[in-house]
């Protein structure tokens, strides 16, 4: 397991023994503790995107990473080995209360479970409850179908942008261009469309081959919409009934899981 002098990891328990250190103080890791997680990070996400991803992380340590997210996780399968990542920046845009979804991947041996979707879920449940009854918007730069349509089946179709002939929201709008700003790439940002021209134009493409999230009219949208270098400003609103129905829904099925898994956790009498 991954530690730190300056700042160890917490541990939470997924489905199937898998499980999810995260940390809230990454700014605290060593150079040489950087140069652990960056070298993991280039090795797994080149794996999942099919595309040498050195240039990327090279790119984002530049950047100071590790000094900017708010909250940065690991994705541990059942022998202790890395198997994903994800992180989400806490920040305001367009005076409303956002969380940017950071780069994330799994391996693609370990994809098709739900798992990131499950970590996802507590993250985003625990943040609208904290700024409950205020809505939190959750923002991606992306071209990728997948996430999408993750975003849109938890906030609903009704509550992300952009969408297939539907108009920009005012809110929106100025949320996406305060994050254009923040990524400093305004002048590649289309506000009517959300869509950033050369957003990963430091690669040859994100993907080896662009995912497929296997609904058809999204999709499409994506493949019509994007070129390999470019990406939308994903906005969806994310309101607390939802969002914690969402989260009982994975938290339940965990749970029910586990218990096929061992006969005498379903079977343990309530105590007092």
């Amino acid at each position: 397991m991954l530690h730190d002098a300056a700042s160890k990891p917490l541990q939470r328990r997924l489905k199937d023994d898998w499980s999810y250190i995260y940390w809230n103080d990454t700014a605290l890791f060593s150079e040489e503790y950087q140069d652990t997680i960056y070298s993991l990070l280039v090795e797994i996400s080149t794996k999942a995107f099919g595309a040498d991803m050195t240039p990327y992380w090279h790119d984002r340590r530049k950047g100071r990473f590790f000094e900017k997210v708010s909250k940065f996780c690991l994705l541990v399968d059942p022998l202790g080995n890395i198997s994903g990542w994800t992180g989400y920046h806490r920040r305001i845009f367009g005076n409303a209360h956002c969380l940017y979804l950071d780069s994330s991947g799994v391996l693609p041996e370990s994809q098709g479970g739900g798992l990131m979707g499950h970590v996802h879920a507590r993250m985003i449940a625990s943040e609208c409850l904290t700024y409950a009854p205020r809505p939190v918007y959750l923002v991606a730069r992306t071209e990728s179908p997948v996430v999408y349509r993750l975003l849109r089946n938890g906030c609903g179709a009704e509550n992300i942008w952009p969408a297939p002939g539907t108009g920009v929201d005012r809110r929106v709008a100025l949320i996406a261009t305060d994050v254009a700003e923040w990524l400093g790439q305004s002048d590649k940002f289309d506000p009517d469309s959300l869509r950033i021209l050369g957003a990963y134009d430091n690669l040859d493409a994100l993907y080896g081959d662009l995912p497929s999230c296997g609904d058809p009219a999204i999709d499409t949208f994506f493949r019509e919409t994007l070129r390999p270098e470019d990406a939308y400003i994903v906005i969806a609103k994310a309101g607390l009934p939802r969002i914690a129905q969402q989260w009982g829904k994975r938290e339940i099925k965990a749970v029910r899981a586990q218990s096929r898994r061992l006969p005498w956790l379903a079977a343990k009498p309530a105590g007092r």
